[in-house]
């Protein structure tokens, strides 16, 4: 794992701040781990929410330089974000990507509440690429 970003941008900041054990502000890209893959054509990032205190979120800029330096070092960048049922922030960034694939997690499941998702990420300004069906189940916590 590396830096998720060559210049350090990032494309939210953490509310409120954080702070280590020494009273010093952690930089909001420390809580973005990525990794490059094909000799860096491809670039994912992934968000340590599991890093958040309890009463922190992550809020998003609508405008950043993070997904320009980024595309100065890889062709193509991945960006997984949480369900639209626990997180805003596939509309947020909707209108950021190039492209957006939704993964559900059943074939079953609501059409309905998949084609609303969908046309939401439209509105937003969002390029929909397609629909994938992750077949993995959520590992059970004790």
């Amino acid at each position: 794992l590396c830096a998720a970003t060559p210049d350090g941008s990032a494309f939210f900041t953490i509310t409120p701040p954080a702070r280590d054990r020494d009273g010093h502000m952690v930089p909001d890209s420390k809580y973005l781990v990525a990794r490059p893959f094909f000799d860096g054509k491809l670039w994912v990032t992934r968000f340590r929410e599991q890093n958040l205190s309890k009463g922190q979120g992550a809020k998003l800029f609508a405008q950043t330089t993070y997904w320009q330096a980024l595309r100065q070092h890889a062709q193509t960048i991945v960006v997984d974000v949480p369900s639209a049922a626990r997180s805003d922030a596939a509309l947020k960034l909707a209108p950021l990507m190039d492209a957006v694939v939704m993964v559900v997690s059943e074939p079953d499941g609501d059409l309905s509440a998949r084609l609303a998702l969908k046309a939401d990420i439209e509105s937003a300004g969002g390029q929909f690429a397609g629909m994938v069906y992750n077949r993995a189940r959520e590992a059970k916590r004790a």
